[in-house]
């Protein structure tokens, strides 16, 4: 880095350089991505991570080509483990092949059909 260049000068030469690539498309991106990053982050309860790399090239004697590319690396949602029972073929299931099934009656969906259909009406408590 050159010594005779001061602390603000570089500091404004790099805000100026995103400010005027692309008439700002990488200021724009780049808050884009932030703030889409920081959804994230709060949302899963993990890290991410946002790289803003720039490639700078020779374009002529005294000019340069500067390139850049925006990445975000979004913490992914935590899967729950689930536990499964498997059959001799390899098949997985919910439910363990070799525990009997006891058929199971919801009485308040037999009430419910049962009153829908005219039956058991309540009774008049005044009567």
């Amino acid at each position: 880095m050159n010594n005779n260049i001061s602390k603000s000068t570089e500091a404004s030469a790099f805000l100026s350089m995103l400010q005027n690539k692309s008439s700002g498309v990488s200021v724009a991106d780049l808050d884009e991505a932030l703030a889409s990053l920081v959804r994230a982050v709060t949302l899963n309860g993990a890290q991410g991570s946002l790289t803003y790399k720039i490639k700078i090239a020779p374009n002529s004697h005294r000019g340069v080509k500067i390139s850049d590319e925006v990445s975000v690396k979004e913490p992914s949602p935590k899967q729950g483990d689930c536990f499964f029972f498997a059959s001799e073929s390899g098949q997985l299931s919910v439910n363990d092949p070799m525990q009997l099934q006891i058929p199971f009656k919801d009485p308040v969906a037999e009430r419910d059909a049962g009153a829908a259909a005219g039956e058991n009406k309540p009774r008049d408590l005044a009567a």
